[in-house]
């Protein structure tokens, strides 16, 4: 192994770019640990990075953005077992999103306790940093009547999976015309 039949294979790949990262990455990965385990005598040195080219986010307009919440709002009928009606749930999850950004499974996991003082606090699955972010008067109104409602402490995920409850999400985005299948902020 060196760095130089590396540098050969990932530039002989007929993939993206960031295809090309992924798997410089993985055969490092595998390298480094390989040296830590002395399988191999030779460090993990000389193999050039491939550089990927950012996307850049597409953000959607206000306009698209009260689409989907109306859309959330129309949703009808209740959950089985409890009298939590699907609008309030959906108009709650579309307006956490984009209130505080979090990203889905966070949003999808979001516990009771943490709600305070007009913000909710969270540690972030991806990163495990805590973060805290202001809510409206409204939101947190809604996610209490949620929170009274729900069975366990996630206030979402006590009334729907992650996976149907994604699915839910994307119906009302395509519904509202509105691509990508993020739900908060930083990808509105």
């Amino acid at each position: 192994i060196s760095g130089e039949r590396i540098n050969k294979w990932v530039t002989s790949l007929p993939f993206t770019d960031q295809t090309k990262s992924n798997n410089r990455r993985m055969a490092m990965t595998l390298w480094k640990w390989a040296f830590e385990s002395s399988l191999t005598s030779k460090p993990p040195r000389g193999v050039l990075s491939v550089r990927v080219r950012r996307v850049a986010t597409v953000a959607w307009t206000r306009a698209q953005l009260y689409e989907a919440v109306n859309g959330a709002d129309a949703v009808r009928g209740t959950f089985r077992g409890t009298q939590c009606k699907r609008a309030l749930f959906w108009g709650t999850m579309f307006r956490c999103a984009y209130e505080t950004g979090f990203r889905f499974a966070d949003l999808h996991e979001l516990p009771v306790s943490s709600l305070e003082g007009g913000c909710t606090t969270i540690t972030v699955n991806k990163t495990g940093q805590p973060i805290t972010r202001p809510i409206t008067p409204d939101l947190e109104r809604r996610l209490l009547e949620l929170a009274s409602m729900a069975k366990k402490e996630g206030i979402f995920s006590s009334f729907m999976n992650r996976k149907n409850t994604y699915k839910g999400a994307r119906k009302i985005l395509d519904a509202a015309g509105l691509k990508g299948s993020k739900i908060g902020r930083a990808h509105v």
